[in-house]
């Protein structure tokens, strides 16, 4: 996958390569669509409750990133969830 524009759009926050093929991402991206709301989201995605948050903890030690603390960390994993799906994979 092309992963290089996202280290320029936000410098200084880490995605390991895992993070793309995982559905952790999407599991994040579903919870800042649902305001960070975990039965919301459990109710969109059909995940139980401890299973989001099991993947917004492991989220949160691949990068750093914390969205049920920070908008500004919400902001960049929809945004780097956005941009992955726009970009598709490499042939």
């Amino acid at each position: 996958m092309r992963i290089q524009g996202i280290s320029v759009l936000f410098p200084g926050v880490y995605f390991p390569q895992r993070l793309f093929s995982s559905d952790i991402l999407d599991c994040a991206e579903a919870y800042v669509d649902s305001c960070m709301n975990v039965t919301e989201t459990a109710e969109r995605t059909g995940l139980h409750r401890n299973t989001i948050n099991s993947r917004l903890e492991k989220l949160h030690q691949m990068t750093g990133l914390r969205p049920s603390k920070s908008f500004k960390d919400a902001f960049i994993i929809k945004e780097t969830a956005v941009y992955i799906r726009q970009n598709g994979k490499e042939s």
